[in-house]
């Protein structure tokens, strides 16, 4: 984890730049959260994995364009885990490529 906060400190702002967008995806699925991870980091380039850890049930995950060196994110998704055992997915992401992993409940 130190490893990826000093990267993401070389792109500053490289999560936080889809905050004030509408996300391109937003809904709940019966998946469990970890499975919802498991299943995009298996399917789509590798990504960069952000947890908190005073937030155990939150997970963000990024999608750098061009690798790590050019800095430039180009998708987020925000999994956390929901009261009934499942996740709710929000996606800065085209949702076809979401909905494999996290079909709506």
């Amino acid at each position: 984890m130190l490893i990826l906060v000093g990267l993401l400190a070389f792109a500053p702002g490289q999560v936080a730049k889809f905050d004030g967008r509408k996300p391109d995806a937003a809904h709940d699925t019966v998946a469990k959260m970890e499975d919802v991870e498991r299943c995009l980091i298996r399917a789509v380039s590798p990504p960069q994995v952000y947890r908190q850890p005073d937030k155990p049930d939150e997970v963000t995950i990024v999608w750098i364009a061009g690798g790590l060196s050019s800095g430039e994110a180009s998708g987020r998704v925000d999994l956390r885990r929901n009261d009934n055992g499942g996740t709710s997915v929000r996606g800065w992401f085209p949702e076809k490529l979401l909905m494999p992993c996290a079909p709506k409940a």
